[in-house]
């Protein structure tokens, strides 16, 4: 319901803001601190009932079922007394508001008092949903009782792992607890425990949201740490620039789901067939044309890699290179905006969104340049892997008729970009206007396949919840990360580092080519959103210190948290694009490993690194657009 009302509050205010020439009054306060904490808290319980909260399974997944179902309970224990103290202070909160009658400064005033209730709301069903999740792990419904065989070498070495990190983080805890720390160190040992947290599973959301609160305390003693409880359920999720994530994500999930984003594949492979590793090339195109009007990652890849790699293993293309290139399209679609990571990059380092959404469409262009590039030098040195196909069939007509099938993408894409650079839309009026149109012509594509309106209901109820989902996931993170921003601001950690970088003399480029290398090893092994949001509270002083622009610096971090989705051991997108190819319908019956996807991506991967380099050498490419058009 707050999804809905979000989209037509702003709806509303467009058409007599731009029409009537009359503006719906308190739009930006009831999208901040209304329809916002609505869709996300009240949602949080259902994504843990999905088990859809963004964690770090690489080690769980490994162990035996006893062993990982007791740890699953362990986590879901401490979770649930997290998200119980959040629940009991919002309560503090909500009644303290209502008390005082809080409303918004703005005139009108709008009331913010009634709406505080929402966190504790969300946070209570949360936590009734997190003693059903422990329940279902001792019952064995999450992972089914088996006998344990013989512990294998892996399993070993995970059991040590976890035994390791379970001692790391007691005596982290209990140095920041009781020992004679300096605040530098705490605020160090905040971002180690952190990772090892969630390293080991539990939510990364909740990892940096304990590890955080321990830290505080030590910092600053009970007073803050109670203050921050009271007040960052509620106020994480109040955000404007924040509004723009649902709407964005469920235009991606109309889209896909409607199946209007088949049409993008066969359109680019009636006109870039003809060229080496064509069907590659078209893949890749279509990615960035999808990536234009979705800011899913993972709705692309499984919406071209169900189209594009069946086709291209009948063509007699290597499994690797067909592989490699449906996840290097599927990175595009959070550097070519509407990009969700750009949209909480902004947020989290206090940039404007609008900008930092333009920022990415230049870097997007180049990099999928390079991506066809390098298919083409693929095909040109290895014409094996990717033979020419038959184009005789193809005529003008069939590839002007392919075109019909793209307009309604490219409606799309003109209308958010093109209203983002016109000035005309803010980037939450874009997304909101960009969903709408999307819900038209995805349901008139989907009536024109002969779609019953039962059919169509699904489609919309699909996407809804899909988006409800994935909002409450990236906002538990949002929860964590304002916490930990709240740690490192009284750790004073980053000043010491801007302050080291400055006395060794690192320089603009040495600094960027030394984040290079972290994020590639963080990137291994911790999910996308939690290496960025982990790192902008610790890395933005010190950027600042070298003349590093923040905006430019968006851009750089997505194309790196991008590489991460396709690095081993972690890689997320490349078990994407496995799952996908286990298909028989996809593999043809020829099963593709997990090590013939991640060859096929370290190209691309390179590839992006490349583009990095450049961008480095000319930053130009990324902030002339934005600040062409009023940015910064």
């Amino acid at each position: 319901m707050g999804l809905i009302l979000l989209a037509m509050n702003i709806t509303i205010d467009l058409i007599g803001r731009n029409l009537l020439h009359r503006p719906f009054a308190g739009t930006l306060e009831m999208t901040t601190y209304w329809w916002m904490p609505v869709l996300t808290l009240l949602a949080f319980a259902y994504t843990e009932r999905q088990q859809e909260h963004i964690k770090v399974t690489v080690l769980l997944d490994v162990l035996n079922p006893t062993l990982r179902r007791r740890i699953e309970m362990a986590f879901g224990i401490v979770t649930l007394l997290l998200v119980a103290a959040l629940c009991y202070y919002a309560l503090l909160d909500a009644i303290q508001s209502t008390v005082l009658r809080r409303t918004t400064p703005s005139s009108p005033p709008v009331a913010i008092w009634p709406f505080k209730f929402m966190a504790v709301g969300g946070m209570g069903m949360l936590t009734l949903q997190l003693i059903a999740s422990i329940w279902r792990w001792s019952a064995g419904h999450y992972a089914a009782p088996a006998a344990d065989a013989a512990p294998t070498r892996i399993q070993r070495i995970a059991t040590v792992a976890f035994g390791i990190g379970l001692a790391f983080a007691a005596v982290a805890i209990g140095g920041m607890l009781f020992g004679d720390l300096s605040k530098p160190m705490i605020g160090a040992l905040v971002i180690v425990l952190s990772i090892v947290l969630l390293l080991m599973g539990v939510p990364v959301g909740v990892s940096m949201l304990g590890a955080a609160l321990v830290g505080l305390y030590a910092l600053s003693g009970t007073r803050v740490v109670v203050s921050t409880l009271k007040s960052v359920s509620f106020d994480a999720v109040a955000s404007w620039s924040y509004s723009v994530i649902p709407m964005f994500i469920l235009m991606g999930m109309i889209l896909w789901k409607s199946g209007l984003t088949a049409s993008a594949f066969t359109a680019a492979r009636n006109w870039l067939g003809w060229m080496p590793g064509g069907l590659a090339v078209a893949t890749n195109y279509a990615g960035a044309t999808l990536a234009a009007s979705s800011g899913s990652t993972i709705g692309i890849t499984y919406a071209l890699g169900h189209v594009s790699i069946p086709e291209m293993l009948r063509s007699g293309y290597h499994p690797q290179l067909a592989v490699g290139s449906v996840a290097a399209a599927g990175t595009l679609g959070q550097i070519i905006p509407p990009s969700l990571l750009l949209v909480v990059y902004a947020g989290a380092a206090a940039v404007p969104v609008g900008p930092q959404l333009l920022a990415g469409i230049v870097p997007g262009v180049i990099l999928a340049v390079a991506f066809s590039v390098l298919i083409m030098l693929i095909a040109v040195v290895r014409p094996s892997w990717a033979p020419r196909i038959d184009m005789s069939g193809i005529t003008w007509a069939m590839r002007w008729r392919s075109l019909a099938g793209v307009m309604p993408i490219a409606a799309i894409v003109l209308l958010v970009i093109g209203g983002l650079m016109s000035g005309w839309f803010t980037a939450t009026e874009a997304g909101v206007i960009g969903m709408l149109l999307a819900l038209v012509l995805g349901g008139i594509h989907q009536i024109r396949s002969g779609a019953s309106l039962r059919e169509l209901w699904v489609m919309f109820r699909d996407s809804l919840l899909g988006t409800l989902t994935g909002t409450a996931a990236i906002f538990l993170l949002v929860i964590g990360v304002v916490v930990l921003t709240r740690a490192m601001a009284l750790s004073q950690v980053p000043n010491l580092l801007a302050q080291s970088i400055i006395d060794i003399g690192l320089g603009r480029v040495q600094l960027l080519l030394l984040l290079i290398v972290v994020y590639l090893i963080l990137g291994m092994f911790m999910d996308t959103l939690a290496m960025m949001l982990l790192t902008i509270p610790v890395v933005v002083i010190p950027l600042q210190a070298v003349g590093v622009d923040l905006l430019w610096f968006g851009v750089f971090l997505v194309v790196m948290a991008e590489v991460g989705l396709l690095t081993p051991p972690l890689g997320i997108l490349a078990y994407v694009v496995h799952r996908i190819a286990a298909n028989p319908e996809v593999n043809g019956g020829k099963p593709i490993s997990l090590g013939t996807v991640f060859l096929g991506v370290t190209p691309f991967a390179a590839v992006a690194i490349l583009v990095l380099l450049l961008l480095i050498a000319f930053p130009d490419l990324v902030t002339w657009l934005p600040y062409r058009n009023g940015g910064g």
